[in-house]
């Protein structure tokens, strides 16, 4: 069983290699993420076609993380804010049906990766 410190540290390490690997990838055309903010696990990328964004709503079972927020933060978790503030009422100003949120936590980075690569497909 890992720290909590060591997990700080893991969550760090995949949340900027996420960053990074978001970058690259072809069906992304940004990416949002600052290391010195103080939710330095949280990034938002905007998706270059919106049927992407609800892949992640609808991915269920091939997706290891999940499409609500894990309040321990150890598992990645992903919201689509477009849906969110429409659908469940959170005040999340976001009118921007491409944008996606996630939440990295402390699992393998591949896995993250491998769950990312179902969605978004591999980067070239």
């Amino acid at each position: 069983m890992t720290s909590k410190s060591e997990n700080i540290n893991i969550i760090k390490e995949n949340t900027s290699k996420i960053a990074e690997w978001l970058s690259r990838n072809r069906n992304v055309e940004r990416v949002f993420f600052d290391k010195s903010s103080e939710f330095g696990n949280v990034i938002c990328f905007r998706l270059k076609f919106a049927t992407l964004a609800e892949n992640f709503l609808s991915g269920g079972d091939t997706i290891g993380f999940s499409v609500y927020p894990d309040v321990t933060g150890e598992k990645t978790s992903v919201t689509y804010p477009f849906i969110s503030e429409r659908n469940y009422g959170h005040n999340t100003p976001c009118d921007d049906e491409k944008i996606i949120l996630i939440s990295v936590g402390a699992e393998d980075f591949e896995e993250i990766i491998a769950d990312l690569e179902r969605i978004l497909g591999k980067n070239l």
